[in-house]
């Protein structure tokens, strides 16, 4: 069920609901309501309207993929949840959980933009240390390198893992379409640094 919002108009007494429907091409999220689509944080009473053009993920059009993606995403999200697991690691966010999110890095800024979901979340207690490891798939144009949009999402993330200022690692990103990557000796190198850091 996406989430939705509601808002009151007093002066005519009328409830509007603002269902989330999908990511804009500027990586807001799109809510509709009555036929139309807006963007929270701008416009007279916190909404903006926006043309459904602007909508290029649409949940309420796209099941079954959705944020989360494609069936083909989602399995091979699964297939690096397998892994992890396998590997001692603690599923926290993703899959079949609700996915982590990161909220914009400038926290006065209503709008979602510049906030970001993550597609799987790791946890492992490595000597004693709390580790998080986020892992996205992401698009990739022919000659391999992430996507403008994907690239930025990423960007945002690091500098947010950054932020934390946790000494976690920065953001795995998979290509979709191609399985798990090298996500076993990824994990397997991370583990191996964080135990020479902690010694």
């Amino acid at each position: 069920m996406p989430n939705s919002i509601s808002v009151n108009y007093s002066h005519t007494n009328e409830e509007r609901k603002y269902v989330e429907a999908g990511i804009t091409k500027d990586n807001k999220i799109a809510y509709r309501n009555n036929g139309s689509y807006y963007v929270i944080g701008e416009g007279s009473d916190g909404f903006k309207n926006i043309p459904a053009t602007d909508v290029t993920t649409n949940y309420l059009i796209s099941e079954p993929g959705g944020r989360k993606g494609s069936p083909e995403t989602k399995a091979q999200i699964n297939a690096i949840i397998k892994i992890a697991k396998d590997e001692d690691w603690k599923h926290v966010a993703g899959g079949e959980k609700s996915e982590e999110y990161l909220s914009a890095l400038n926290l006065g800024n209503k709008s979602t933009k510049d906030s970001n979901y993550i597609d799987i979340t790791l946890q492992k207690n490595i000597k004693g240390k709390e580790v998080i490891v986020r892992i996205n798939t992401v698009d990739i144009y022919k000659n391999g390198n992430l996507t403008k949009r994907e690239a930025e999402a990423a960007r945002l993330i690091n500098l947010k893992i950054i932020r934390e200022g946790e000494g976690n690692s920065q953001l795995i990103t998979i290509p979709k379409g191609q399985g798990t990557g090298n996500i076993k000796k990824i994990l397997k190198k991370i583990e191996e640094d964080t135990e020479k850091d902690t010694k």
